[in-house]
């Protein structure tokens, strides 16, 4: 059982060596278009509360 567990630390060490540490530019790049996508669900929900709920309101004050 050792054994393997020496086996599986000096895997993990040489998978962690080799791999390049995440920036925080990379999550930038990467929730772009996330940022992006969430900017067009708010102007979709304002021209929906405009074109829904605004004629509620102008005939309820009317």
């Amino acid at each position: 059982m050792p054994n393997r567990q020496k086996a599986i630390a000096e895997a993990f060490r040489d998978v962690q060596s080799e791999a390049d540490p995440l920036t925080k530019k990379d999550l930038q790049i990467e929730h772009a278009p996330i940022r992006s996508d969430l900017t067009i669900v708010k102007w979709m929900m304002g021209f929906i509360f405009a074109a829904e709920v605004m004629p509620w309101i102008f005939k309820l004050f009317a």
